[in-house]
């Protein structure tokens, strides 16, 4: 049986200026989750960026804001071929860790 379930994990120091995660292509996605965790005091905002070629991005409509040791999760609102990251913290050196689960039903 063809494992339908597709799992990539990423951690990343973030300065005080935006970054951006790994682009992650979800072309055959039928759903995905993003699971995002910050490590150690500060804050960070996220939102999921789409994008058609893995080149040209645009935001999504939601955004995340974690505190202190905080997990959330993003949907996407929009699918596209590619899917990115969009991240800011207060404080550099701000630790975190991405999940992106894609899930494929066929």
């Amino acid at each position: 049986m063809r494992n339908p379930f597709k799992e990539y994990i990423f951690k990343y120091i973030i300065d005080d200026n935006v970054s951006y995660s790994h682009t992650i292509c979800t072309a055959s996605a039928t759903m995905v989750t993003v699971f995002l965790k910050i490590y150690g005091e500060g804050s960070l905002e996220a939102s999921i960026q789409n994008s058609p070629d893995g080149i040209n991005f645009i935001n999504d409509i939601q955004n995340l804001k974690l505190e202190d040791d905080e997990m959330g999760t993003l949907v996407p609102y929009l699918y596209s071929k590619y899917m990115r990251i969009a991240m800011k913290c207060t404080k550099p050196s701000t630790k975190v860790k991405i999940w992106f689960q894609i899930q494929n039903i066929m």
